[in-house]
């Protein structure tokens, strides 16, 4: 799978104890849930949940158009690398 790639490949080149901040747009509300997707790419990877922060309807997204459109639901992940070698123990 590429997300889970992408992840190993982000996890490998953040310093321990940084801080990565992945914005999922406008992809819910749909049949998966893309939220849960990536944040279990994130954890296999190594990574640590910090946040999950939600905001519905609130911000302005440039369309296609360049008129802006609303997001019906937008959300951020915020992620940690361990200080540890926990994460990388976890891939092998």
């Amino acid at each position: 799978m590429e997300m889970a790639t992408v992840f190993l490949e982000l996890h490998r080149v953040l310093k321990p104890g940084g801080h990565m901040v992945v914005e999922i747009g406008g992809l819910r509300p749909k049949k998966v849930r893309w939220d849960e997707v990536i944040l279990e790419c994130a954890l296999v990877a190594g990574f640590q949940e910090v946040a999950i922060v939600t905001n519905r309807s609130l911000s302005v997204a440039p369309d296609q158009t360049r008129r802006g459109s609303r997001c019906q639901f937008e959300e951020v992940l915020v992620l940690t690398k361990p200080l540890t070698a926990l994460g990388s123990a976890l891939r092998e």
